[in-house]
């Protein structure tokens, strides 16, 4: 069975990116533009790997979808791996207070976010370093 991933954004581009710099590694590709039809989309397919826009609007924003998933027992061992500003150091301790395990700043470069989110994935999603 291929790994799910979860990708979360409600900028259309960059979840374009996100699944072009995914969809020939052998996973199964889930989308979601906004924060409600996320936690939805989580319930329904159970993902191995959430990819996640810091910068989410609407409600929940980010940060209360990762709170969301964080009180829920069967979604809070799903490894985070959140996308943010380049070079924004708030955002990238914003990202491991939250529980992310990993960190890709945007634009998305399909290459690393492709190596990160393979790497989380054989790897269980423990954080890399």
């Amino acid at each position: 069975m291929k790994p799910k991933v979860l990708i979360v954004d409600g900028d259309a581009p960059t979840r374009r990116a996100v699944q072009a710099a995914l969809r020939d590694a052998g996973l199964a590709l889930f989308e979601a533009d906004h924060g409600a039809a996320a936690l939805r989309l989580a319930r329904a397919v159970q993902p191995d790997l959430v990819v996640l826009n810091l910068q989410l609007g609407g409600h929940p924003d980010a940060l209360a979808l990762i709170d969301a998933w964080q009180a829920d027992p069967e979604r809070a061992i799903t490894p985070l791996l959140l996308l943010g500003a380049r070079g924004q150091a708030a955002e990238r301790a914003c990202a491991w207070q939250a529980g992310a395990r990993h960190f890709v700043p945007l634009p998305v470069m399909a290459a690393p976010l492709r190596q990160a989110v393979l790497a989380m994935l054989a790897l269980g999603g423990s954080p890399l370093q």
